[in-house]
């Protein structure tokens, strides 16, 4: 079922659809066997509408994610709505009338059309969002126009979807080796943990700016520019309580970023975003994106930090957020729990994202006397302008745990 927006309906409308389930091999990497994934065919013929849905394991290491869904919508030609613009997340529910539940995760816009949802690899969460799957015999995929009207893609598993999973969820269960009856315990493995984030370059010299909570224990910390390996780094110099961090690094870098200490963030001012996220999956070379300043203080009026509506992800933290002259006007440090807001009010909030004010970053900087770059507004350059400057002096930051 296609539920829409209709300025001249309240109630909505509602277009009748199928969906054809299926099972499919996919390869999760080099060296490793094939496996089962759970793919659905989506079609509305009436508004000439069509998707595909699909579902698997993750087995990238460096991808914080248990699981992957995969949407891909197929709109013709004379497709009577606009484009896809977004899709906030996933529900299940046990009937079309319920109440959806969304699946903890991260939803991601790859390309027009093209979104990927890495669902939260924590142990609570993965085995909640699994029983989800498992149980529940209905998803709701809520849809955003580029319009900004929405839809919901209502789509029921019946007797064929719960056999597929069913079956490709009893096999992944099976791929885990089997112990030996009698077998003596095993002392735990204790594996190495990889996080990401971003940050950027203080000063020709090597200090590198970032959020404290990317670089939190970490056993060895390296940084890396868009074009250049890796260097090894270690902290100098730390605010916990303003999430704030400066690396440094013996390694020779590149340009540095220029601190915009005056005037004043305005609301609505436009803004540049630039930094590594969801490496393994995003270019490595960086991730730009756009959108304003939409209010001077943060959660509960926290007056150290700026809202935005730039879209971040998973491993953006601690990147620059420039201002239209290329100026570093706040890091961006954490972004609204889009699905824990779902569960606790019943909507998806969109691109609720937060950054650390460059007032803030200077008086840090101030009090530990370490030197920057700052500056006011100039010139104002294009967005490809902005860009090319923040990846001169921006870095990806690698922390082994």
């Amino acid at each position: 079922m296609l539920y829409e927006e209709d300025p001249a309906d309240t109630h909505g409308k509602r277009y009748v659809g199928s969906v054809i389930w299926r099972t499919e091999t996919v390869s999760p990497g080099s060296g490793q066997p094939s496996e089962r994934a759970i793919s659905a065919d989506i079609e509305v013929p009436e508004r000439k509408f069509a998707a595909t849905w699909s579902f698997r394991r993750n087995n990238d290491k460096t991808l914080p994610a248990s699981h992957l869904v995969e949407i891909r919508f197929k709109l013709l030609a004379d497709y009577p709505a606009d484009r896809v613009s977004n899709v906030p997340g996933l529900l299940m529910k046990q009937t079309e009338n319920a109440r959806g539940v969304a699946l903890a995760g991260l939803a991601v816009k790859i390309t027009d059309g093209f979104f990927l949802i890495g669902l939260s690899n924590g142990d609570s969460e993965k085995v909640r969002n699994l029983e989800l799957l498992k149980e529940r015999g209905w998803f709701d995929i809520p849809i955003v126009y580029g319009s900004n009207r929405r839809a919901i893609l209502a789509i029921e598993k019946g007797a064929a979807g719960t056999r597929v999973f069913d079956e490709v969820l009893a096999e992944w269960g099976l791929n885990q080796p089997a112990k030996p009856p009698n077998a003596p315990a095993s002392p735990p493995k204790v594996q190495a943990r990889t996080s990401i984030g971003s940050g950027f370059i203080l000063t020709t010299t090597g200090h590198v700016l970032t959020n404290s909570h990317v670089v939190q224990g970490c056993i060895t910390i390296s940084l890396r520019t868009s074009e250049k390996s890796a260097t090894p780094a270690r902290v100098v110099a730390r605010e916990e309580a303003d999430d704030l961090v400066v690396l440094k690094t013996d390694a020779r870098v590149g340009a540095a970023a220029t601190l915009r200490t005056s005037p004043s963030p305005r609301t609505g001012e436009a803004i540049v975003v630039f930094g590594f996220p969801l490496s393994g999956l995003l270019a490595s070379s960086g991730n730009a994106t756009i959108g304003n300043i939409t209010a001077l203080a943060g959660l509960r009026d926290d007056p150290r930090m700026l809202q935005i509506s730039a879209p971040v992800q998973q491993g953006n933290s601690g990147g620059p957020v420039l201002d239209m002259s290329g100026n570093v006007i706040g890091v961006v440090v954490s972004k609204l729990d889009a699905a824990r807001v779902a569960r606790l009010a019943d909507f998806l909030p969109q691109n609720v994202n937060f950054a650390i004010k460059s007032s803030t970053v200077k008086n840090f900087l101030d009090a530990r006397g370490i030197a920057y770059s700052s500056g006011a507004p100039g010139k104002e350059l294009s967005i490809p302008d902005i860009v090319e400057r923040a990846k001169a002096f921006s870095v990806e930051v690698r922390c082994e745990k």
